[in-house]
């Protein structure tokens, strides 16, 4: 029994520099949520760790929104039901799968026992590519070209103009 209450003291020490750590209900939490996303997906790991000597069922589930819109899914799409024993730690990956999006979000861990909620929550950038990388889309690469070619001459004409006037 002291070893395993060292052992989750420990884990608190090294964890609760590098995460959000938060004891709530007899339950110990312990997770990182990722700062930039630059995927459609992400996962993040949480650990928790039953601190009674009773066994317990949790629902354990995170999404990703703005006010009231949900970017990942549904609010419950990556829920897990896990039963945990008398003092007992288990370790998982929770993944979020996210629409099209870019901008400041917050993100939230949910874990429910009964009527009993503990959240955790924190906000993440994302900063997804909507195109990909050096394709061309309308446009042919000589309409480009001339393009780019026509705007980068306007710019010089205009750049003589202000300073003929300076």
């Amino acid at each position: 029994m002291r070893g395993k209450i060292a052992g989750l003291f420990l884990v608190f020490l090294i964890t609760s520099v590098f995460g959000i750590t938060k004891t709530y209900n007899e339950l110990l939490v312990i997770t990182e949520f990722p700062e930039i996303v630059v995927d459609n997906e992400f996962s993040f790991p949480v650990n928790i760790t039953n601190l009674i000597n009773k066994t317990r069922f949790l629902e354990v589930y995170s999404y990703v929104y703005e006010g009231s819109n949900c970017v990942s899914g549904s609010w419950t799409s990556n829920l897990q039901i896990l039963e945990f024993a008398p003092y007992e730690l288990k370790e998982l990956n929770l993944t979020n799968f996210l629409e099209p999006v870019n901008g400041l979000y917050a993100v939230k861990l949910r874990i429910r026992e009964n009527t009993k909620d503990l959240d955790l929550k924190s906000y993440l950038t994302i900063n997804q590519t909507l195109k990909k990388p050096n394709s061309i889309t309308g446009y042919s690469m000589i309409a480009k070209t001339v393009a780019y070619a026509g705007l980068s001459l306007a710019g010089l004409v205009a750049l003589y103009v202000v300073m003929k006037k300076l």
